[in-house]
């Protein structure tokens, strides 16, 4: 967090991103030092008609800073949309939190949300009761959800208080419009937001130039009686962090696959030759069997599993007018020896409707030859939201990408919660074995654009640059521990296979990210393990076939990091983690 500056509000402790105006992870330390998120980040956010996060730049920032206390201004101006605001964070000695933003548009401009949003963490706050106050005066008790919210839990919200263990309460009070909360489990992100304007509320909101946002989101901590939370001091940060292995706790290891490329490169020769030498488990392709050239495309698809040797996960995309197509696609399939499984889903619809689920299933009829796999090609959000009927003996498939709201490292980290508690509520509603698919590091598409009426954009994905980085590959090390761990999870797909949005490039040069699948693809189980610090190490333990343990480790920081390695209760070793590597610790039987 080198680019974070360390601020003190009397008993609270939080960092702030001066990049991106974000305060975030506002810390409290409880009456045994044990230190406690209570809010995990307040920042304010700019989205147009479709949703899109709107770049900004941060003009004349000016930080007074003291041993408790602090405040900071700046001017903030949107890159390519006709918005500008001025920001006004205060942090006082008694522990009060005052962060307020005053904007105009300064063109007609559409947008779906403009202003403060706060991120409520879910350790803290997942099915623990709140009282909420409403603009009229009125308050209501209610509780924040254990399983993801399909909807909003809160709304018409002017402020919610709710206990930090037995010891503190915590309000937040939201000034200037009307306020109310979301789920962002729903994305992976671990955190539930309350923001403006409520979704209720028809949008995109054209706004003409002079028009005007204010907002001001106040945190206060108090003590419960008999305790004296005000005083309780920030315990000291430890540079050395722990990581913890039981190798008693494992589960066999889920498929894994890839991503046909997307790109229009071919791939190249010794790009073939090393998928060719990995167990991948198996290969997705999308066949829209609307369009007039799919026949080519499930040729292109099977002659390149059939190279590299795996399975075939085809995604196929119908809608009521090519039935007759997915007749001939499916009993084509059925001539391929190696279909891992197929996912169906509707060409209009977010989830796979039910007359396609009640048509593959009469298709199929007792038929075991493949498994069928309905739910959603965008994210858990769309699958919560619109829960399909799943047949007998079928599987529930969503995708996962963590860039949804937020773009920065830390924030990609903090998804990895989110991803697990995306399984956790699938499991918990469905109670099926899932496919996550695919598993990708920028959105594909976006389910929720209003300037196109199907709502997704036909262009191809966006690239990022950091698919090739070893930070990249310390993420995926993360999402893989989360994931591949869980019991209920039956397959995974992450990436492509070649191309800027794969694990190598066209010609066969293997990014960082290769390698951890490379070791996961070679082992037989996969084993938990507990990180001290989540958002600064990933870890993953793997087990082969003949016995091996291997621990991978991943610094997710832009600094060395010591760290002290637990393995069965007994300390293994102590090793200093790069930025530029994945740490392979080879471990006896």
């Amino acid at each position: 967090m080198s680019s974070f500056l360390q601020l003190q509000a009397g008993a609270l402790s939080m960092w702030f991103c001066p990049q991106q105006v974000f305060l975030r992870h506002v810390v409290w330390h409880d009456a045994s030092g044990t230190p406690r998120t209570i809010v995990q980040g307040v920042f304010p956010a700019v989205r147009d008609r479709d949703w899109q996060t709107m770049s900004f730049r941060v003009l004349d920032l000016a930080v007074e800073q003291g041993s408790d206390h602090f405040h900071i201004l700046y001017r903030g101006e949107c890159d390519s949309f006709p918005f500008r605001w001025r920001g006004d964070l205060i942090g006082r000695s008694d522990g009060q939190i005052a962060y307020r933003f005053n904007g105009e548009a300064t063109e007609t401009l559409l947008k779906n949300r403009i202003g403060l949003c706060v991120l409520h963490p879910i350790d803290c706050c997942a099915g623990t009761a709140c009282r909420v106050f409403h603009p009229d005066g009125s308050q209501t008790e209610g509780q924040f959800p254990k399983w993801i919210s399909p909807h909003q839990p809160f709304k018409n919200l002017r402020a919610i208080r709710h206990r930090i263990g037995d010891e503190a309460e915590l309000e937040i009070e939201f000034r200037g419009e009307v306020f109310e909360m979301e789920d962002q489990r729903n994305w992976t992100d671990a955190s539930f937001k309350t923001y403006s304007t409520p979704l209720e509320l028809p949008f995109p909101v054209q706004m003409e130039p002079g028009t005007t946002v204010e907002h001001e989101i106040v945190i206060r901590l108090t003590s419960s009686p008999g305790s004296a939370a005000s005083n309780y001091v920030t315990a000291p940060q430890t540079p050395e962090v722990s990581v913890t292995i039981d190798r008693s706790i494992r589960r066999k290891r889920p498929a894994i696959g890839l991503s046909m490329a997307t790109c229009d490169e071919p791939i190249g020769r010794n790009a073939i030759a090393y998928l060719a030498s990995l167990p991948i488990d198996h290969l997705r392709f999308d066949l829209d069997l609307a369009a007039t050239n799919w026949m080519d495309r499930l040729a292109e698809a099977i002659e390149l599993a059939d190279r590299i040797g795996c399975h075939l996960e085809p995604a196929l995309f119908a809608d009521r007018d090519s039935l007759s197509k997915v007749a001939t696609c499916v009993d084509r399939l059925c001539d391929w020896p190696r279909i891992a499984r197929i996912l169906v889903f509707g060409s209009q619809e977010k989830t796979t409707p039910q007359w396609l689920v009640d048509w593959m299933t009469e298709r199929l009829g007792e038929s075991n030859r493949f498994p069928l796999v309905v739910g959603t090609n965008a994210y858990f959000a769309e699958l919560n939201r619109q829960r399909p009927t799943v047949p007998p003996r079928a599987m529930v498939c969503y995708s996962i990408n963590p860039q949804v709201h937020a773009f920065d490292e830390l924030s990609l980290c903090e998804t990895f919660q989110g991803q697990r508690e995306t399984v956790e509520s699938a499991s918990h509603f469905f109670q099926r074995p899932l496919v996550i698919s695919p598993i990708t590091l920028r959105p594909r598409f976006n389910p929720n654009a209003t300037s196109r009426p199907d709502g997704a954009s036909k262009s191809p994905p966006e690239t990022d640059s950091r698919q090739t980085s070893h930070f990249t590959a310390a993420w995926t090390l993360g999402s893989m521990a989360q994931l591949a761990t869980h019991q209920a999870v039956e397959s995974l797909t992450w990436y492509e296979t070649h191309g800027p949005r794969g694990i190598m490039s066209t010609q066969g040069e293997r990014y960082p990210l290769a390698h951890v699948l490379e070791s996961a693809l070679r082992s037989e189980s996969c084993i938990a393990g507990d990180v001290s610090d989540p958002l600064r190490i990933s870890l993953l333990g793997l087990l082969s076939a003949d016995g091996r343990t291997t621990i991978l480790l991943g610094n997710l920081t832009d600094r060395a990091l010591d760290v002290r390695v637990v393995v069965d209760g007994r300390p293994e070793r102590r090793v200093t983690l790069a930025t530029d590597r994945i740490e392979v610790l080879e471990l006896s039987s």
